[in-house]
């Protein structure tokens, strides 16, 4: 504790009526930014910070005081009152936030002289409040439940000192005054005068770069980057693994008994697979293929929202992927859809690490269904069977050809049909080892 600073609030949870929505954003901004503040990720250092619940201040104008949802006050040592005063509401409403609560609340901040407002919401901003806010120099904050989240990572995006790419700041901007967008997997979106951004670092640091504070770099904690973590795995790596995984499981030519891999790995490690028949009672969407929560270690599979066993058991592997790649150093849970299937989360935001985990969990998958060594000799097998010729344009090779596309589809349904994996799959899985040459375009094709 740096002398000469006021003594800091006990560590507490904060003290909400559950029945009232609003006291429900509130105790979760104010969870948030404890987290933010007590593990050093937030702007300013722990020392420095005072997170208050309800605080009140001083009004002139009223004669009497101001209670305010939250605040974030910034001490330096020696002072008789904040260098800097953070006043946060949290407006927690069916609908955006409309230009009235703006007026109103930069009305209240005038009156007690802060430094600073931030408006919360989890439903976003009417296009003028959001104007409003900006134009007179206050903070939006947007914030996404967790529980709504296909991918609950480790150190969540608030946390990153480094906002999201470039490129995608104009559509994360959009997304401020878009009532009905949800986050797959951030927390937050922050927006002011000096822009948009995921991290609350970046954001607090721009509110105070506002205020005339002279020396900010004594106060704030050291520049850091969370994102960035996932490392790059070569392609023979994670055919390694898998074959490692498969053990003497894998006899060639047929399909990998997943059931039984699975129970070896309970039995070894504790993981439990649960195969639910119905969605009915359960906080999923009928899109949801699996999931996988790392710290329960289970993997849930939702048999209704399949389209056939092969997509299950596609799905299976790429949780198990997840798993045996040690995915859990990065992600809480992972939720897998029929798009993440094919490799590329889709999103309004380029995700970096998530693409990389979703990348080696789908080749890992791959590669346990369908085991490069095995599924080349059976390439082989039904290539000589169908007395196919290489005419240098590779050993399967499909373009607009009615002759060539039907060769191809005969040899991808023989293949799909011993290793239990879709056509798609199949394809894609010929594409990977280099012995497909499909000039018909890219595959619109899904696993």
């Amino acid at each position: 504790m740096l002398k000469g600073l006021p003594q800091p609030l006990p560590s507490k949870s904060f003290a909400m009526n559950t029945t009232a929505k609003g006291d429900k954003l509130e105790a979760a901004i104010y969870e948030l930014f404890k987290r933010l503040i007590d593990n050093g990720d937030f702007w300013a250092k722990k020392d420095y910070c005072r997170l208050l619940p309800k605080p009140k201040y001083h009004s002139r104008d009223r004669g009497s005081d101001i209670t305010f949802d939250l605040s974030i006050e910034i001490w330096t040592p020696g002072a008789d009152r904040p260098a800097l005063l953070y006043v946060i509401e949290c407006k927690d409403y069916n609908h955006a936030v409309p230009v009235d609560d703006v007026e109103e609340f930069h009305d209240k901040l005038k009156q007690i002289q802060a430094h600073k407002g931030i408006i919360a919401t989890r439903g976003g901003f009417q296009k003028s409040a959001h104007a409003l806010a900006k134009n007179r120099g206050m903070g939006l904050l947007r914030y996404f439940a967790p529980s709504r989240h296909k991918w609950i990572l480790e150190r969540t995006t608030s946390a990153n000192i480094i906002s999201v790419p470039s490129k995608s700041l104009q559509e994360l901007a959009a997304v401020m005054t878009d009532e009905e967008f949800e986050s797959p997997v951030l927390d937050l979106v922050c927006d002011s005068t000096h822009g948009t951004t995921t991290s609350v670092w970046e954001f607090f640091r721009n509110l105070a770069s506002d205020s005339a504070l002279a020396d900010l770099s004594k106060i704030e904690t050291e520049i850091k980057r969370i994102g960035g973590n996932v490392p790059y795995l070569e392609e023979t790596v994670i055919e390694d693994a898998a074959r490692l995984t498969a053990g003497i499981l894998h006899s060639s030519g047929t399909a990998l008994d997943l059931d039984a891999l699975c129970d070896l790995e309970n039995r070894k490690s504790g993981l439990k697979v649960i195969k639910h028949r119905t969605t009915e009672g359960l906080a999923v969407n009928k899109h949801t293929l699996g999931r996988i929560v790392f710290d329960d270690k289970i993997i849930e599979l939702f048999l209704q929202n399949a389209k056939d066993e092969q997509q299950l058991r596609f799905t299976l592997a790429h949780e198990l992927g997840h798993y045996y790649l040690g995915h859990q150093r990065y992600l809480k849970l992972d939720t897998c859809e029929a798009d993440d299937l094919e490799g590329i989360p889709k999103g309004f935001i380029e995700m970096t690490d998530v693409k990389k985990l979703e990348w080696q969990a789908n080749r890992f998958a791959a590669s346990l269904l369908m085991p490069r060594t095995s599924f080349t000799e059976a390439v082989a097998t039904v290539w000589e069977r169908l007395d196919m010729r290489n005419k240098g344009h590779g050993l399967i090779f499909v373009d607009g050809q009615p002759g060539n596309q039907a060769a191809f589809e005969l040899i991808c349904r023989d293949l799909a049909r011993k290793f239990g994996v879709s056509f798609g799959a199949t394809a894609v899985r010929l594409e990977q080892l280099g012995l497909l040459n499909d000039q018909r375009g890219k595959l619109a094709l899904r696993p």
